[in-house]
């Protein structure tokens, strides 16, 4: 087969603070027309840093390559003007990025965000343009695609926004498709339709792929090659069928074998913690010239919970269907009706009406790990101040010794090296910034802890070791957890209870090992067995 991308001996090195940190070191791969490739590795094992070499998307001239060659159609990427690399760049090659909270522009509406790269490079008119929009929604899955046109990026969830990157980068049909890790963020039941839909057009426009991902199963049913990376080197590749059917390096076994394991804690000295009667938080539709309310999204309807001390409370469905609005309005984050009561030693707190000043000695009690690590954590900011932010507002008494120590044993705890202090956000990969900001949660030892897809980032080896980490602190200190997630091999883990959202109402709850091993509603039933590969 022709080859239509070729890297010959890349390396990539950055130059931070006249230190030269190396991240790829001389990799050769090719890809061929219409084949696709899956590049799997662990965080910081140089997958993203491969694959922005070949469209040079790195932070020149603080990114350098000692080495190395990049072909496309023949001629070499590395050595091609800025003006080259606009023609190529969303037209022959695009790429779907990790973290679409932050490849999304805030200020633009979803509209202008995926006919730009249409006017740019296919000459379209506002309407030509408009329609390919909606026709590129509809081919990933968005819900109601026409009418969310005029939407912004902040109103979608996590994986409607990660569908309009996807609808983005294959508006211009290109011959190749970088995609880093394009299902991070969907849903289990989404997540298989993205994977078929990327194989079929694929196939149908015999566009090559490649996918970027830390779990070696995605690409099992989709790749045709596969390449193993860790610390920045290639230490297995071959077809994909023979990857996983005999697996030679120790490294690739491992990946093969990891997944989320065991049982939730027993729980003791169970206390009421958190509940909910009746939460709401509906979303008024404005139409006509004077803006008149004609209707309301019920983001959140009639919703009832409680957390026990020592408890985690999973709560699962697919995007949009109200998991992260619930999680934020508990924490008094999001206007919401209806009663939220917490816990405070023996005293219960109505804190349905509480502003943000009264709310203020409360966070200290109730932390949250966002979904999005880069997006919540302050670009600005050295991991140590991050980190101890929180702290000099609730722990004003620390000594300065002390909080710096307090700081350095919460970077163990979440498995990060402590010379990292005097860094900041954007050295870090997906899965690093993702410890550090639960690091920045648990270093406060709060009582109640909501977690918003915590291990959506995280290598499956790390998931499991953050799990482990979540429930020896839930055990040590008695925490009460809402574990927000769309992964249920996770919750599987980690929950007691389970409540099964669907667009803002509770469809099924009780006991997560009855809901598991035999839930009632057909929705539960398809989120199960799109998890857990039932057939």
């Amino acid at each position: 087969m022709n080859n239509l991308l070729r890297i010959k001996n890349l390396s990539v090195s950055f130059n931070i603070d006249n230190k030269i940190s190396s991240a790829v070191k001389n990799i050769s791969l090719d890809v061929a027309r219409g084949e696709a490739l899956g590049i799997v590795g662990e965080s910081g094992s140089g997958k993203s840093v491969t694959a922005l070499s070949v469209l040079k998307l790195l932070p020149y001239p603080t990114a350098f390559h000692p080495s190395g060659e990049i072909y496309y159609n023949n001629k070499n990427i590395l050595n091609s003007t800025e003006e080259e690399l606009q023609k190529i760049r969303g037209n022959n090659i695009s790429m779907i990025f990790q973290e679409p909270m932050t490849s999304l522009n805030p200020l633009h509406n979803i509209r202008k965000q995926v006919t730009e790269v249409l006017f740019l490079h296919k000459n379209l008119s506002d309407k030509e343009a408009e329609n390919r929009a909606i026709e590129l929604l509809d081919l990933v899955g968005f819900p109601d695609g026409k009418n969310r046109l005029n939407d912004y990026p902040h109103q979608l969830s996590g994986g409607q926004k990660q569908r309009v990157m996807i609808a983005m980068a294959l508006a211009n049909d290109p011959d190749l498709l970088i995609a880093d890790e394009p299902t991070t963020a969907l849903d289990v039941t989404i997540q298989a339709q993205i994977l078929n839909l990327l194989k079929k057009l694929q196939s149908k426009l015999k566009m090559s792929l490649i996918i970027i991902t830390h779990d070696l199963t995605i690409v099992k049913n989709i790749t045709d090659k596969v390449i193993v990376m860790t610390n920045g080197k290639i230490v297995e590749s071959g077809k994909t069928n023979l990857i996983f059917s005999k697996p030679k390096h120790p490294y690739t076994k491992k990946l093969l074998s990891s997944e989320p394991k065991g049982k939730p804690i027993k729980i003791r000295n169970k206390k009421s913690l958190l509940s909910t009667k009746d939460l709401k938080v509906y979303y008024p539709i404005k139409k006509g010239f004077l803006k008149k309310t004609s209707g309301f999204i019920k983001a959140v309807d009639k919703v009832n919970i409680n957390v026990f001390t020592g408890q985690t409370l999973g709560i699962v469905g697919e995007s949009g269907s109200g998991k992260t609005t619930l999680g934020m309005a508990v924490l008094r984050l999001i206007k919401s009706s209806g009663e939220i009561n917490f816990f405070k030693k023996n005293e219960k707190l109505s804190i349905n009406n509480f502003d943000f000043k009264k709310m203020r000695p409360l966070r200290n009690d109730l932390q949250v790990v966002f979904q999005d690590p880069f997006g919540s954590l302050s670009p600005r900011l050295s991991i140590k101040e991050i980190i101890g932010e929180g702290l000099e507002i609730h722990k004003q008494n620390l000594k300065k010794k002390d909080r710096e120590k307090l700081i350095i044993d919460t970077l163990k705890k979440v498995e990060l090296d402590t010379n990292i202090l005097n860094r900041y956000p954007h050295e870090f990969s997906g899965g690093q910034r993702q410890r550090i900001a639960i690091a920045r949660a648990i270093v406060l030892k709060p009582r109640f802890l909501i977690l918003d897809e915590p291990t959506s980032a995280l290598d499956l080896s790390v998931q499991s070791q953050i799990i482990n980490l979540l429930k020896k602190l839930q055990k040590e200190n008695n925490l009460g957890y809402i574990f927000i997630s769309h992964d249920l091999r996770v919750v599987k883990s980690l929950a007691h209870q389970l409540i099964v959202l669907k667009d803002g109402k509770i469809i099924e709850s009780g006991k997560a090992d009855r809901i598991f091993k035999s839930p009632k509603q057909l929705y539960t039933k398809k989120l199960i067995s799109a998890a857990f590969n039932i057939k």
